[in-house]
């Protein structure tokens, strides 16, 4: 499996524990500098914290989770994330992330601990939003492949932001609307496409 720059830091996780890893990771480093600087004391990792702001952040966003793909510090190859500085400082610093092992443990107990939905339409696994840093294509491609495994357990993956390619597409008469099997929104795409008016050669028909 490529790990993504990430060999080092996860040399000791077999292939399984390191997709979850990996999605822990991405989301601490897509957390805002200030809150994560709550969940470091004394260079050490407080991971019950950090698992307490995974909770908020799912909960705020309706089921969404921000996630990107940390620094890698040159010289060690290992990943970095920003948090805020001391108490009274606005100074932001980049910090060793945390291990491996305690990134896999962290979403183990996230997943474990998420409710089962209240409706049937409520996702209750997350969905992982992807911010794309430049540069990164490739890596962030190969990071979608294993998010996407089942052994991380969400939703769904996708890209939260357009490269600047996409944003020079031309919608055109006709496209198509399409959902994957399983998904919430299938039977109201359906039922909205009843009403719809169907799309001739020519133009539009009823």
């Amino acid at each position: 499996m490529d790990r993504i720059s990430l060999d080092r830091w996860s040399l000791d996780l077999p292939d399984a524990e390191f997709c979850r890893a990996l999605a822990a990771l991405g989301v601490v480093a897509a957390m805002p500098p200030e809150r994560l600087h709550e969940a470091r004391a004394d260079d050490a990792w407080k991971i019950d914290v950090l698992l307490g702001s995974f909770r908020s952040a799912i909960k705020e966003a309706a089921g969404l989770l921000s996630w990107q793909l940390p620094s890698i510090d040159r010289q060690t190859q290992m990943p970095l994330v920003l948090a805020k500085g001391a108490p009274g400082r606005r100074s932001f610093a980049l910090v060793p992330a945390p291990s491996a092992l305690e990134m896999a443990s962290l979403w183990h107990a996230f997943m474990a601990d998420l409710p089962p939905p209240i409706r049937s339409t409520a996702p209750y696994r997350p969905r992982l939003a992807v911010q794309s840093r430049q540069g990164l294509f490739a890596s962030h491609v190969t990071a979608m492949e294993v998010l996407t495994k089942p052994e991380v357990g969400a939703e769904g993956v996708f890209m939260a932001d357009a490269f600047p390619s996409d944003g020079r597409l031309d919608w055109s008469w006709p496209f198509t609307v399409a959902t994957l099997p399983g998904d919430a929104l299938e039977r109201p795409f359906t039922e909205l496409g009843t009403h719809l008016p169907r799309v001739g050669r020519t133009g539009f028909s009823r």
